[in-house]
């Protein structure tokens, strides 16, 4: 149902937190502890906290026992956030954030495990998904100012069918990678590009810490750009090629150094979403302005790419559409697609040479290219119906003229080729549209064997089609051309019959 996403990788826990004497109930909390009496120390803490409610460390090791031996994160933010309130002095700030951060790590892994889960369910319960979402809000609740939670819960949200909260989300998403795109556009940052390039363009990091994970290598790297830093996140798997997965410019100067270096992937699936969820309700301009900035940050990003080409399709930008998809075609000539939406733009032009020399590129390396070979025979198709236009208008303006059938009928010959090679195809012999097409070529070449052939076949569909009117208007248009009144009479009786029903 959507992509799974991985877990944050930071470890940032390690031993509990130490703890000085105090009260009764702090020395039996201290006492469970060093026995890993976790339940017991949970006990304790809660009732230190009751008794003196400023031990700012008791609250500390309190929010760390609920997030690590109970998994109680809402009752760990509670204790943290009680801590907090409580450090007037900031005598405690680095211990406090060093627990959030922690704590944030903890909830916004748990809510990846749970939206996996929901990815992976054909019909996912709304249980599971507001399971993933209360934890997503915990997580903007303890870090507001970190991205990548507000990007996971637009794509929930949008799952959820709330589209105007999904919206919203992904804005504040948006908002917050900013930064990013200014570092794309002035270092030529981007998603995916090998380490080794990324090392060229920038020069040696102020810093550089590789982390060996089973068989991967994750590199957390440093620079300054025009005086601010700069953390660049790259990864090679099972000995391949380090390329980027993320980066990090102009962090809050409030972060710790541990915030502002934790490895983080960047999410470019909230940029999608928000763009389909805008095309769907026509709003193309800001559409585009989510497509530009995904492209920016992964500029092969094939999804960014074709929602690229439905917006200038949709407003009509032609030949910039024409002119994205010749550099496409150029940038990624392994990628078919590219040039058979090249041709398919070429066809609704009416430019049929050019099309058709596209289809036949596709086809030649994917010759059973579904949309290529049933587009190449419409082309084909239409060709010669131009052409069958242009010689009967010169027939009208002049009596005399002789009509030049052998201008367009090659044409339909190789149009009724082409869909006979459609009709080869797992699951397309049947179809009416294509059917349709090949009747009516076979009677202007005209092919009287073909065509009886096909008419037969046809008639011997009719379990299959008995419900659509169009079927009987095909054959009743057959018959009446033929001349045969009530055969066709009969044929379109029944198409009356079935559109009067509908």
């Amino acid at each position: 149902m959507g992509r799974v996403w991985k877990v944050s990788a930071l470890v940032v826990s390690g031993a509990l937190l130490s703890f000085s004497c105090a009260s009764p109930e702090f020395t039996t909390a201290k006492i469970a502890l060093g026995q890993r009496d976790y339940p017991k120390a949970l006990r304790s803490l809660e009732a230190e906290v009751q008794k003196n409610p400023d031990n700012i460390e008791a609250w500390l090791l309190l929010a760390q026992l609920r997030r690590e031996i109970s998994r109680d994160y809402a009752a760990a933010a509670q204790a943290l956030q009680s801590a907090r309130q409580r450090d007037a002095q900031g005598q405690w700030k680095e211990r406090i954030a060093a627990e959030e951060l922690a704590l944030w790590v903890a909830v916004y892994n748990d809510a990846i495990v749970h939206y996996n889960t929901v990815a992976a369910t054909q019909k996912p319960s709304p249980e599971q998904i507001e399971a993933v979402r209360q934890r997503l809000q915990l997580a903007i609740q303890l870090k507001p100012d970190v991205p990548d939670a507000y990007g996971l819960m637009g794509i929930v949200q949008e799952m959820a069918g709330d589209t105007a909260a999904a919206l919203e989300s992904i804005a504040r998403y948006r908002e917050l990678i900013q930064p990013l795109l200014e570092a794309s556009r002035r270092a030529g940052v981007v998603f995916g590009m090998p380490r080794a390039e990324l090392l060229q363009r920038l020069g040696q990091p102020r810093s550089s810490r590789p982390i060996v994970v089973d068989s991967d290598t994750l590199w957390t790297e440093q620079w300054m750009l025009e005086g601010a830093p700069l953390y660049v996140f790259s990864a090679a798997t099972a000995g391949k090629e380090a390329l980027v997965e993320g980066w990090r410019y102009r962090p809050p100067q409030a972060w710790t150094d541990a915030e502002k270096e934790r490895y983080t992937r960047l999410m470019l699936q909230p940029l999608v979403t928000a763009a389909l969820a805008l095309l769907d309700r026509g709003r193309l301009q800001e559409a585009l302005a989510y497509a530009n900035e995904l492209l920016t940050l992964n500029p092969g990003n094939e999804q960014g790419m074709n929602l690229l080409l439905e917006i200038y399709d949709r407003q009509g930008r032609t030949q910039e559409l024409l002119s994205l998809l010749q550099r496409l075609q150029r940038e990624y000539p392994d990628k078919a697609a590219y040039r058979l939406q090249y041709a398919i733009l070429l066809t609704k032009l009416e430019r049929y040479e050019e099309a058709i020399r596209a289809y036949e590129e596709v086809l030649q390396k994917e010759p059973t290219n579904e949309l290529a070979l049933f587009n190449s025979a419409v082309a084909y198709k239409n060709w010669a119906g131009k052409l069958q236009k242009e010689e009967l208008e010169k027939r009208r303006q002049n009596p005399r003229y002789q009509e030049q059938r052998e201008r367009y009928l090659p044409y339909l010959r190789r149009s009724a080729e082409i869909f006979e090679r459609y009709r080869q195809l797992p699951g397309r012999r049947d179809e009416l549209a294509v059917l349709e097409q090949l009747v009516n070529i076979y009677e202007v070449l005209p092919d009287t064997e073909k065509l009886g052939r096909l008419v037969a076949e046809l008639e011997g569909l009719e379990p299959l089609f008995a419900t659509q009117p169009r079927y009987y208007e095909i054959l009743g248009g057959v018959y009446a051309r033929r001349g045969d009144k009530a055969k066709a009479e009969q044929y379109y009786n029944r198409a009356d019959q079935l559109r009067k029903q509908q």
